[in-house]
């Protein structure tokens, strides 16, 4: 049952990274940005996405899986509630990554 949980997780956590590319074109329009400033969204997500890996993975022989997964979450959920409140481009892009 947990290793069901954890898949599920995965899949959520995954998903943030793929969930703001239909998005693009409106939020250029949003923001008032350039279609390049709004697509490098979706590159500073993917970047923020590999950091994460290089780095949370390491923590696995320090921590116990619960606690990583626990603070991920915690920080995912704070960097999209900035995501979502966000005046600006730039904003958005340290939250993406």
């Amino acid at each position: 049952c947990e290793s069901t949980l954890i898949l599920y997780i995965a899949g959520i956590s995954v998903a943030n990274l793929y969930y703001n590319q239909p998005l693009l074109n409106l939020i250029s329009h949003d923001l008032k940005v350039s279609e390049f400033s709004a697509n490098l969204l979706a590159m500073t997500t993917q970047i923020g996405y590999a950091l994460g890996l290089l780095f949370i993975l390491t923590l696995g022989d320090l921590y116990k899986r619960k606690t990583i997964i626990l603070i991920n979450f915690s920080i995912l959920v704070v960097s999209l509630l900035t995501i979502a409140t966000a005046p600006n481009i730039y904003i958005i892009l340290l939250a993406s990554l």
